[in-house]
């Protein structure tokens, strides 16, 4: 027999032990990893009690919460190489605790244990179990990561792009209770496979490229069933589930195996019974306008993009400031703190896409007021797949919203600067539109452009901006001196939401330096921010395995 099979099977027998006898001489291990001062909320502790008194419970291996009513963890946890299966009532999972000596937030009881049918004891193949709880939880669940997070993850920089979580000894053989996150560098399957030679490509690889530190960095036995994350986009997403690796852990060039998600989720979808979809909607984005008492209308179409379960009364969750109120054709909205959720009776099987839904947004006071409104799909079942909210900024008012921009450009030993003032409203215009430059002492303007007058404040006249109009101005500077330039701009009008006209230059570092907005402008929660996003600027035991 294969020398790495026979220590991989003996040490499978070692480790595998609890499950026909003493659970708690398991003892978890993260190497090289920091401890984690609050559990994020879908980082969750699978424990175990023979008597099936949560009290008399004691640590089994992680897991991680995919949707209110169930986590994922590995196979090998709750099965053992004989076929012995943990029952559901011996089972329990806590949440919300990163300590755990302590009381979780939340403790429930399993209800179901659904090991993948292909589970294959001592290679690992398939090495996940999906556990029902007995209630929702309360907590957010971690996304599970597609195609398009895994691509990214190979074609990205491998060191230290991926983070295991779990709870135990580290390197100095001590056994805090708190929870450890370690960074792992991704290990490509042609170089995971010089030292496993049983790996599919369903299974991920993570550890370290090159020994940095005594002790190296990787996961260790009863870190088994956590969740391996990849972050991308600014969020979290479920990559692996911890599986197994070398019996010494943290072994150089023997990387840890992971079971790769995005492989499983028809399976997920198909065990949950129709608990797991993955609904998207149409993106809409931008910025609507209309007058005070009016209704906008905006038009949301739904995709069922999931890989088995059908979507049962779809709709949308509606999150959105205060002053607005919400409601749709063909769907019944309910008010919440910060939020609508409107719904139907509808349901979209796999691969259907839905009608347009017409969402309709209203001032609840008639008054000006200017709300974000964040769209995301919704349905009976948990969205295991949510891409960023689709941001709609609603502005109900009777003044245009104008928006400066600007660039400086060094010619020689003069600086021209360029100042350009937008009405993005599309329903009113702004009369009498101007924009200023304010000159700092050492400098001064070589001649004024059309329309324009003043010495060290520099006011230009742009007469009215039409609905999406702009207009602009070039004034060249010379001299020296580290002030700064200010542009600002209006219009007899007004400007609603204010906030976003104002801009500076340090013309000493023209070429260098890309303007800044200017804190000032307060208006319109948070217009500022749009503004500047809209500017025009320059330049084992086999984990052995792992439990």
């Amino acid at each position: 027999m294969n020398l790495r099979i026979f220590v991989a099977f003996s040490c499978v027998l070692l480790c595998l032990a609890p499950l026909g006898g003493q659970a708690q001489s398991m003892s978890p291990q993260i190497i090289g990893g920091e401890p984690v001062a609050a559990a994020p909320s879908w980082m969750a502790e699978l424990e175990v009690s023979r008597s099936g008194d949560p009290e008399q419970g004691s640590f089994l291996c992680g897991s991680v919460l995919v949707a209110p009513r169930w986590v994922l963890t590995a196979a090998h946890c709750v099965r053992g190489q004989s076929g012995s299966q943990l029952r559901p009532e011996q089972l329990f999972v806590a949440l919300g605790s990163a300590d755990r000596g302590g009381e979780p937030a939340e403790r429930w009881p399993v209800r179901a244990v659904h090991v993948h049918p292909r589970f294959v004891y001592g290679v690992f193949h398939n090495d996940l179990a999906l556990l029902e709880m007995q209630g929702a939880s309360a907590l957010a669940a971690l996304d599970l990561a597609k195609n398009r997070e895994m691509q990214a993850l190979i074609d990205g920089a491998a060191e230290r792009a991926l983070t295991a979580y779990g709870w135990g000894t580290t390197e100095s053989g001590s056994a805090p209770r708190m929870l450890h996150q370690v960074a792992l560098d991704y290990i490509t399957p042609e170089r995971c496979a010089r030292h496993w030679s049983n790996l599919t490509d369903r299974q991920l690889c993570a550890g370290e490229l090159q020994r940095q530190g005594d002790s190296g960095r990787d996961t260790c036995r009863g870190d088994s069933g956590g969740p391996l994350i990849y972050h991308y986009d600014g969020r979290p997403w479920l990559a692996g589930i911890t599986s197994y690796g070398p019996p010494q852990c943290a072994t150089p060039d023997a990387p840890g195996v992971y079971t790769r998600v995005s492989d499983y989720l028809a399976w997920l979808e198909s065990t949950s019974g129709d608990a797991l979809v993955d609904l998207h909607s149409r993106p809409l984005g931008g910025r609507r306008y209309g007058l005070p008492g009016e209704t906008l209308t905006l038009s949301l179409r739904l995709e069922n993009q999931s890989r088995v379960n059908a979507a049962h009364q779809v709709g949308a969750r509606i999150d959105h400031d205060q002053g607005v109120r919400v409601s749709a054709d063909e769907l019944a909205c309910s008010d919440h703190d910060g939020y609508s959720l409107c719904r139907g009776d509808a349901s979209l099987e796999r691969g259907a896409s839905s009608g347009d839904y017409r969402l309709r947004v209203q001032s609840s006071t008639g008054a000006t007021v200017q709300s974000r409104l964040w769209i995301r799909p919704d349905s009976a079942a948990h969205d295991y797949y949510r891409l960023e909210r689709d941001a709609v900024t609603a502005i109900f008012s009777d003044q245009p919203d104008l928006l400066m921009a600007g660039t400086q450009r060094l010619n020689g030993d003069t600086v021209t600067l360029e100042a350009r003032l937008t009405n993005r409203a599309t329903h009113f215009p702004a009369r009498d539109a101007w924009l200023s430059f304010r000159i700092p002492q050492g400098w001064s303007w070589r001649s004024l452009p059309e329309g324009c007058s003043g010495g060290a404040v520099v006011r230009c006249q742009l007469g009215d901006l039409a609905e999406g109009a702009q207009a602009s101005r070039l004034l060249v500077i010379e001299g020296e001196g580290e002030g700064r330039v200010y542009l600002d701009g209006g219009s007899s009008s007004g400007d609603f939401p204010a906030g976003d006209t104002q801009l500076s230059f340090l013309p000493s570092q023209a070429r260098a330096e890309t303007p800044r907005a200017e804190a000032g402008g307060s208006g319109g929660g948070g217009a500022l921010g749009l503004g500047w996003w809209g500017l025009l600027l320059v330049g084992a035991c086999l984990r052995s395995i792992r439990s």
